[in-house]
This record gives structure tokens, C-alpha cells and sequence, in this order.
């Protein structure tokens, strides 16, 4: 019986954080919270994680934070967008200040026990269908511990 109820649990569990065919991830839970220091990635697909071929990544260190985009297309007529900045951390919301960041509100958090970061946009997907558009969407990524 404990098998039965792992595989299951296991199976529910292992879908929490798939998009749906309109590129929506479900969040059941979400908490305002100030940012975590780290990296902010874009989600993947837990099924192809190691692709991503275009998104933003914002590295958050204290009071400040880089930005940047990037993409496997080359253009060479499209900017570079490589911008770092003071961050603001409000009760609700943190800003990245530099007029270059698309999106500069930002709201931070805790989604399904992940720290994130929402756009504004993003968050308000959120509140009114539990789901969140893969694009406005940061996870902060995973560390691995340093060995002993």
C-alpha cells in the first residue's frame, strides 16, 4: 500500500511544475516575499531542462542586480540588453532600476515553495487563474552545495 500511495504521489507531483499546451505553469500557492540572492533563470520543462534558446536571466545580490537577455538567433541589428542597477525592494513589489529593463516592477516571492520572480503582468495571470505564462516567470536556481 505505501508503494501505491508513493507512485501516486510521485505521479501528481512530478506534473506540478508542466505547462499546459498554452505555455501556462500552475502555481497553487504564491507568497509576496523580498528577494532571494541568486540567479533567476527562465522555467523549463522538467522533461527537456537543459534547452533554453531565449529568455532573461536577473542575478539579485543585496541591493543591486544585473540584467540580461539572451537568445541562440543571431541579429545583429537587435541591442544587447546588459544592464546593471540599483534594486528597490518594496512591501509588494521590487524594482530594477535602469531605463533599458523591459518590465522594471517586478513582483518577488515564494511559488509552490521556488522563490520566483513575477512581472507584473505575470503576477496579476496569477491571481486570477492560478497560472502563470512560462515568460513572465524567473525560478531562482538551484546551487549545488559545495563539496566536503
Amino acid at each position: 500500500m505505501r508503494v501505491v500511495t508513493f507512485l501516486v504521489l510521485l505521479v501528481f507531483t512530478g506534473h506540478a511544475e508542466e505547462r499546459s499546451p498554452d505555455g501556462m505553469i500552475p502555481v497553487a500557492k504564491f507568497v509576496v516575499s523580498a528577494p532571494a540572492s541568486g540567479k533567476y533563470v527562465p522555467w523549463r520543462d522538467p522533461k527537456d531542462s537543459p534547452k533554453w534558446y531565449a529568455g532573461e536571466l536577473v542575478v539579485i545580490s543585496e541591493s543591486s542586480f544585473h540584467y540580461s537577455q539572451f537568445s541562440d538567433a543571431i541579429d545583429p541589428n537587435r541591442p544587447e540588453r546588459d544592464y546593471s542597477g540599483k534594486l528597490s525592494v518594496f512591501k509588494d513589489h521590487i524594482y530594477l532600476d535602469h531605463p533599458g529593463v523591459p518590465f522594471p516592477y517586478r513582483i518577488s516571492g515564494v511559488a509552490d515553495g521556488v522563490q520566483v520572480l513575477l512581472t507584473w503582468e505575470g503576477y496579476e495571470q496569477w491571481k486570477r487563474t492560478k497560472k502563470v505564462f512560462e515568460l513572465n516567470l524567473l525560478y531562482l536556481e538551484k546551487t549545488p552545495k559545495p563539496k566536503k
